[in-house]
């Protein structure tokens, strides 16, 4: 039995059986868009491209025809033709060109925004060393969000840790001078 991925909304969910994700699929709560993965594929791909998940045409039933408000879904239709070719454009062009932006994001790494920043607030707030984690933990997943394969939506909160790393570090840096400082002072004194 093959256990399958899939994307909801840019978040990955699974793994569950070929069966219950046909079965979401069907019911409408996952579209054709929607990316899924299993094991020997290469990469995740658009579940109206993988045949084991294409939704199954609905047939035509005695009650009447399926609804003309929206364009039925058609998973062998050829989106790729552009005004440029002397075509006229399709209509599904402007959302694939939305859902590509927004699937961007989905195979790069997870951002550790959350976690960088409540290190930096506890380097200030109770433990100067806890600083450095955030401060280092900041400036690498900066420089992987910079370069594109780290999900870019908690650069703030990960910009905002490794400043507060920085505060953290200078502060030991501050108490350490000052401790050897008052210490120094106390030798001169005391002689």
């Amino acid at each position: 039995m093959s256990e399958w991925y899939y994307s909801d909304k840019d978040e990955r969910r699974g793994p569950i059986s070929l069966e219950m994700l046909q079965r979401l699929i069907q019911n409408g709560a996952i579209g054709p868009d929607e990316l899924a993965w299993t094991e020997g594929m290469t990469d995740w791909k658009a579940i109206s491209s993988i045949p084991e998940l294409r939704p199954q045409q609905q047939k035509s039933s005695s009650f009447g025809s399926p609804s003309s408000d929206r364009p039925r879904f058609d998973p062998d239709r050829d989106i790729s033709r552009t005004r440029d070719q002397g075509h006229e454009r399709d209509s599904y062009d402007d959302s694939r060109r939305y859902d590509d932006t927004r699937r961007s994001n989905f195979n790069k790494a997870p951002h550790r925004g959350t976690t960088i920043l409540v290190l930096g607030l506890l380097g200030i707030l109770v433990c100067g060393f806890i600083a450095f984690p955030a401060y280092t933990m900041g400036k690498a997943d900066l420089e992987e969000m910079k370069a594109g394969r780290m999900d870019p939506s908690g650069e703030g909160l990960t910009r905002a840790g490794y400043i507060l790393g920085i505060v953290g570090m200078v502060i030991i840096v501050l108490n350490i001078l000052l401790f050897c400082g008052m210490f120094g002072l106390m030798g001169v004194v005391g002689r």
